[in-house]
């Protein structure tokens, strides 16, 4: 499966900060990247999205974004829906990086 997913836009450019290891601040600053989260989860939200079609969805906490980034190329494939996503830690934790 991740053959054919590996060319849209949100994988490539997870595969690029996963390369890398640094995310950018909402100043733009790199940061490093601090992944907690395998492979197979992310691609199992991804695949969620797509089984389950929500017109719309709440996820709580995305740290760097990178869940969401599968969440809404799953929402964008589908054609339809909306992610809202809090973080009440985003500007504290994580620079407003996500």
């Amino acid at each position: 499966m991740w053959e054919q997913l590996k060319s849209k836009p949100a994988f490539q450019l997870l595969e690029e900060i996963k390369r890398t290891g640094i995310v950018y601040d909402m100043q733009g600053n790199p940061c490093p990247f601090e992944d907690q989260v395998d492979h197979e989860s992310y691609l199992a939200l991804y695949q969620i999205m797509r089984s389950f079609k929500p017109d719309m969805s709440l996820e709580l906490g995305f740290a760097h974004g990178c869940s969401t980034l599968y969440m809404l190329q799953g929402l964008a494939d589908n054609g339809k829906g909306t992610l809202i996503s809090v973080d009440p830690f985003q500007l504290t934790n994580y620079k407003g990086g996500g």
